[in-house]
């Protein structure tokens, strides 16, 4: 039975959305190899700090990057508050930014995993109602990000063309629905964060899946996130080391 293309629209729209107010989460298992990345994240939501973020990345004699990331967020509901944890786990080839896996686990029993060859991607998801298994082909243009794995912008930005500059479409594979969409992304005004020891540039972006969310974030010059607000919603996540001096110098910066 075919489904009507408006319907199939809106469901994307809501389980896209879902994800982003919805987090999970899990385990993941320690490397035994020295990282050459660390970051860690504040996450607000309508203000009030819910949550953080930490990623580490290591890289492989093969050249492989691995990273991996805990997560932990308070959902608030009306009555009850409860911390939800998750975790993630990817690979990414030398030179690329589409992960050969991608793995995600949470503390309620949702998971899912990506693999992916120069020709498809395989996704399996698992949730409390069972699992299910998709391919679908692979463009070499995609590029993957889960809603609230916030360090996966990292990568994803980077498929934006600053020479070009203007609205573009970043073809986005989206691991928990396993399938492709189109996320905006356009450059706007670049900044300065004056830090006590070094003035740190900015770049920023807003951000849209049209219909669904919009978004400000901003990066530094090497494409790793410092800020991203997520109206709606209204969840923030900020770079932990930086928390004091983004709160007090750039206030206004809060909505796109």
């Amino acid at each position: 039975m075919l489904i009507p293309a408006p319907i199939i629209s809106e469901m994307k729209k809501l389980l896209f959305l879902c994800f982003i107010l919805i987090p999970f989460s899990g385990n993941t298992a320690a490397q035994d190899t020295s990282a050459v990345y660390t970051q860690s994240y504040t996450i607000l939501i309508d203000g009030s700090i819910a949550g953080k973020e930490t990623v580490t990345e290591i890289i492989h004699e093969n050249g492989n990057l691995l990273c991996t990331s805990e997560h932990e967020v308070d959902i608030r509901n009306p009555g009850k508050k409860r911390r939800r944890f998750f975790s993630t786990k990817m690979v990414l080839p030398e030179g690329e930014f589409f992960p050969v896996s991608y793995s995600y686990k949470s503390d309620v029993g949702i998971s899912y995993n990506l693999s992916r060859t120069e020709t498809q991607i395989t996704s399996i998801i698992q949730r409390a109602e069972g699992s299910r298994k998709s391919t679908v082909p692979f463009n070499p243009d995609m590029v993957l990000l889960d809603p609230n794995i916030y360090h996966l912008y990292d990568y994803w930005i980077r498929k934006y063309d600053t020479g070009k500059r203007g609205l573009q479409a970043l073809e986005t594979f989206v691991p928990h629905t396993a399938v492709s969409t189109s996320i905006m992304a356009e450059a706007v005004i670049d900044s300065d964060l004056n830090l006590e020891t070094q003035t740190l540039h900015l770049r920023s972006y807003r951000v849209e899946v049209p219909d669904v969310w919009t978004a400000a974030l901003w990066v530094d010059n090497d494409n790793r996130l410092v800020r991203l607000f997520i109206s709606g919603p209204d969840i923030e996540v900020i770079r932990t080391d930086l928390l004091p001096e983004i709160i007090s110098e750039h206030p206004e910066q809060k909505r796109p």
